[in-house]
C-alpha cells in the first residue's frame, strides 16, 4: 500500500451569470461521478499561479492573465 502524501491543488473558479465552470470526473474505486472547478495538482517548485496557468492550458487550450487569489481552503481527511 502506498504511503499517504499531501497533494496540493490549485483550482480556478470561472464565474459567469451566477454559474461556475467545472470538469466532470469519475472515481472508479467509489464508482461515483463528481465535479470540480478547472485545475489540478501543483508540481514541485511551481507556484499556485503557475499551476493554474498550466492546467487551464492543458484542460481548455486557453491562455490566462490577470489572475486574482480569492482564498484558500484546507481539507484534511
Amino acid at each position: 500500500m502506498a504511503e499517504p502524501r499531501i497533494r496540493a491543488l490549485a483550482l480556478c473558479v470561472f464565474q459567469h451569470n451566477g454559474k461556475i465552470l467545472v470538469n466532470r470526473f469519475h472515481d472508479p474505486v467509489a464508482d461515483q461521478t463528481f465535479y470540480r472547478p478547472i485545475g489540478g495538482g501543483i508540481e514541485f517548485g511551481e507556484t499556485s499561479r503557475e499551476a493554474i496557468v498550466r492546467e487551464v492550458q492543458e484542460e481548455l487550450g486557453l491562455s490566462m492573465k490577470d489572475l486574482r487569489l480569492l482564498g484558500t481552503l484546507e481539507s484534511l481527511f
